[in-house]
């Protein structure tokens, strides 16, 4: 459940600062971070990430991107329905 919850930290970050109007500023990061370490607390997970930096750390291995675009069909469109969103 920790691993979750740091993606619930993580991805959205990652995705906003690719494709949204702007970045999340550093005191923004901090308090998604608290908002789910508090989340986190209360259903009972222990050994959460103190920082955002911390949440960071623990999903260091999942991709930023595919290079050259090369993403699953499934994930294309998923992508495309999301931007489109935003437009």
């Amino acid at each position: 459940m920790r691993y979750g919850l740091c993606t619930f930290v993580v991805m959205p970050k990652r995705w906003l600062d690719a494709y949204g109007w702007r970045r999340l500023s550093a005191h923004e990061e901090q308090a998604v971070a608290v908002c789910y370490r508090t989340l986190g607390r209360r259903m009972g997970i222990t050994g959460l990430p103190q920082t955002y930096e911390d949440f960071e750390l623990r999903t260091r291995h999942l991709p930023h991107h595919r290079p050259h675009g090369k993403l699953p069909a499934a994930a294309r469109r998923g992508h495309h329905a999301a931007t489109e969103v935003r437009d």
